[in-house]
């Protein structure tokens, strides 16, 4: 199951090439903002570059484990410490 606000920027950032970048750049700040996550240019440049460099290929990888029957994990670590940062 894919979270709101997290189908949209895996979508167009494996084929981020072929989208303008206007519309890559809007659908990744409506995700985060739909989950309340920074939507400053840093935040966006390394949601946008991460996506095709780590989370794609695990996914990828994990999808092609499952379809040879072989068990393939994967986790979204969303839980947020209630510390605060020193």
């Amino acid at each position: 199951m894919v979270e709101p606000g997290r189908a949209a920027p895996l979508a167009l950032s494996s084929h981020r090439a072929a989208r303008k970048p206007e519309t890559v750049i809007s659908a990744y700040r409506s995700a985060r903002e739909a989950r309340g996550e920074a939507t400053d240019a840093a935040a966006l440049f390394a949601a946008i570059e991460t996506d095709p460099v780590f989370r794609i290929p695990a996914i990828r990888l994990g999808e092609t484990l499952a379809a040879r029957d072989q068990q393939s994990f994967q986790y979204l670590f969303t839980w947020e410490s209630p510390w605060e940062d020193p």
